[in-house]
């Protein structure tokens, strides 16, 4: 991994969020706030980059646990305009379905 990775120039919105394509980030710590992507309605917008991340554990015990219920499932997050607010669409995490993708700009 590249430690000495510049963060990308990425645009912020009027509420000081940034956003724009992974394809930008050198490395998963420097993606944007807001992630482009393709909802499933076909919409182009936003997820923010902590829903894209899921869960957070404070063990592997926690992470057994959340794997032996909900791994494999799919998960529903927003889809939002460039202001982080208005909810467009929603992306279906762990899923096939053809059109719901990160948008590669």
């Amino acid at each position: 991994m590249n430690t000495n990775a510049a963060m990308p120039n990425y645009e912020r919105n009027s509420v000081g969020l940034t956003y724009g394509s992974v394809r930008d980030a050198p490395r998963p710590d420097l993606e944007p706030d807001l992630i482009l992507v393709e909802a499933s309605n076909g919409q182009t917008g936003y997820a923010r980059k902590a829903d894209m991340d899921g869960p957070t554990f404070h063990s592997p015990a926690d992470a057994i646990a959340w794997q032996q219920s909900e791994g494999g499932k799919s998960r529903t997050i927003p889809v939002y305009a460039q202001d982080g607010v208005t909810v467009i669409g929603e992306f279906v995490m762990g899923s096939s379905h053809p059109g719901e993708d990160i948008v590669s700009k």
